[in-house]
């Protein structure tokens, strides 16, 4: 029997090949309408940008008094989507937005604490969202600002987007989010330092655009306290772009605290402290590493609560003693600072992925 041969009429394979033109037309306009709304609406920091802290009600200025005690607090908040019960797409989870009730709940928390904490005299938040489809669109940082009304409030940001594709399934949209600082005092300078970008053009476009929160304090023996708000690269696996990051770092605090200046710099570092051994059940893609021993002089000092972590991962909701957990927020003062004080609070990861770091200290 001879073989049949099937053969289509050649207006069905004219309308095949018109219709698969115009899906790749259509996918090409997508993409660049994307692009296009992404570089008219790409967020463009200068190098370095002055602050105006928003302040607080009914408030008398003060300096600090040098013989004083003052107190210290660090929170990646994870724009209150990142609670216990979450996963996330970016770390091989399958979460793209926590719910509106988790997201709630959560950021009731973080401001229940925040309350619980009106005797700390600076308070340092990261990952604070202004505007965000992840979040809600709740103003997060108004919100903890209002919480802590007898405090000046400041915020940088560092993740401007009106329109985030991907995951294409779920798109992101837009995104405002940065770094809130609460200081009991009033900063007499408030600056956004911008830093060295982990991705290139135009992938920097939907991604955040790294920075220091810097702020300066008036202190009553003449000199000053410079405060650092960081939050370091994430997906930087061999952390050339921290590396950079941390370098800037040390070109701003080594010569303040030349001058007799008192320097502390806290936030999520995405690394590890010097002297930190990772667990041993770490994925093997983990990014983190250790700041290098040497990284900074003898005499600074890098502060945290060694037996606590303050981070967990996020491939999987949280379980105690199966999600693998580490240590990336801490804290490094300079020599003439003296700790009384630092602990973990340890909260299960009940609002965020990260524990708050609580910090107390006299200047010499």
């Amino acid at each position: 029997m001879p073989d049949t041969i099937v053969t289509f009429p050649r207006r069905i394979l004219q309308m095949a090949a018109r219709l698969m033109v115009a899906l790749v037309a259509i996918v090409a306009f997508c993409l660049g309408a994307i692009l296009v709304l992404g570089a008219l609406t790409d967020f463009r920091p200068a190098g370095t940008e002055p602050l105006t802290p928003v302040p607080p009600r009914n408030k008398e200025d003060e300096d600090l008094q040098n013989e004083n005690i003052y107190s210290f607090l660090i929170w990646n908040i994870g724009y209150a989507g990142l609670g216990r019960e979450a996963d996330l797409f970016h770390d091989g989870g399958k979460m793209v937005f926590p719910g509106r009730q988790a997201s709630r709940k959560n950021l009731e928390g973080i401001k229940g604490l925040a309350a619980r904490m009106q005797n700390v005299d600076f308070l340092l938040f990261q990952e604070v969202d202004k505007n965000a489809k992840r979040s809600y669109y709740q103003n997060q940082a108004k919100q903890l600002s209002d919480t802590l009304s007898q405090y000046f409030s400041t915020f940088a940001t560092n993740y401007k987007a009106a329109f985030i594709p991907y995951p294409f399934s779920q798109p992101y949209g837009k995104v405002f989010s940065g770094l809130l600082t609460l200081s009991r005092l009033k900063p007499e300078e408030s600056m956004r330092y911008s830093l060295p970008s982990e991705y290139p053009w135009p992938v920097s476009m939907f991604f955040v655009k790294r920075c220091f929160l810097i702020q300066r304090f008036k202190v009553n023996n003449g000199k000053e306290l410079l405060l650092i708000n960081t939050h370091k690269s994430a997906y930087d696996n061999e952390g050339k772009v921290k590396e950079k990051q941390m370098i800037e770092l040390k070109k701003i605090i080594i010569p303040e605290y030349e001058r007799g200046n008192y320097v502390v710099v806290g936030g999520d570092w995405n690394q590890f402290p010097p002297g930190y051994r990772e667990q041993e059940n770490m994925p093997p893609d983990d990014p983190a590493l250790n700041v290098p021993d040497d990284f900074m002089p003898q005499d600074w000092q890098w502060v945290f609560d060694s037996k606590h972590p303050t981070n967990r991962k996020m491939h999987m909701p949280y379980e105690p003693g199966v999600t693998p957990t580490q240590l990336l927020d801490f804290f490094l003062i300079s020599p003439n600072v003296e700790v009384i004080a630092s602990s973990t609070i340890d909260q299960q990861f009940e609002f965020s992925d990260h524990h708050p770091v609580y910090m107390r200290v006299r200047f010499k």
